[in-house]
């Protein structure tokens, strides 16, 4: 298992209320998401009154295939990066582009905005997998993000972990080839 968002800064810096968004792509495998992060820089846990929603949806926000809540009294499990996780079950991403957002941030729970700059997190591709398009922000929570930033990974706000299938080694696959026509050899032999 393996977070996106895997090292970054540790103190947020805006009070962006609006749903933040970060697009990707997903072109090799499916991915399966296991938990959903929220950025947590400044405090430890959330503060009173906060909840700051986080999920995944397609690119055009119509489907959301998984999401949860973070408040002071469900804050979920420390991370690295600043993320805090709550596990959301096993949801699997097939081939295709999708968005991450997260919304909710206030003057006590703020989320980072590099203004620009690249990205201070380090983004996993998920050996390949994933890669990841433009930041994207919308002024009202819980809406499409459709102010595009052309700076990957701006906003520090959401995080998910997940895993990628499996690929056996060439050489696993060559042992599991020989047991397969060794059992045949010796079924034809029995009969």
């Amino acid at each position: 298992m393996a977070q996106t968002a895997i090292s970054g800064v540790a103190v947020g810096n805006q009070n962006f209320n609006g749903t933040l968004g970060q697009f990707f792509t997903i072109s090799s495998a499916p991915l399966t998401v296991t938990s959903l992060g929220a950025f947590d820089g400044e405090f430890a846990g959330f503060a009173a009154g906060t909840t700051i929603t986080v999920g995944i949806s397609n690119a055009t926000y119509t489907t959301i295939f998984t999401q949860t809540t973070f408040t002071q009294g469900a804050p979920g499990a420390p991370g690295s990066g600043s993320f805090t996780f709550k596990s959301t079950g096993p949801t699997v991403l097939p081939v295709g582009n999708y968005l991450l957002f997260a919304y909710g941030y206030n003057s006590n729970d703020q989320n980072f905005n590099s203004g620009g700059a690249p990205t201070p997190f380090t983004l996993n591709t998920f050996a390949g997998t994933v890669s990841y398009g433009t930041s994207a922000f919308s002024a009202t929570p819980n809406t499409l993000p459709t102010v595009n930033e052309p700076v990957v990974g701006r906003y520090g706000a959401a995080s998910f972990i997940a895993t990628t299938p499996v690929v056996p080694e060439p050489g696993t696959l060559a042992l599991l080839g020989l047991g397969m026509i060794a059992g045949v050899v010796a079924r034809r032999r029995r009969a």
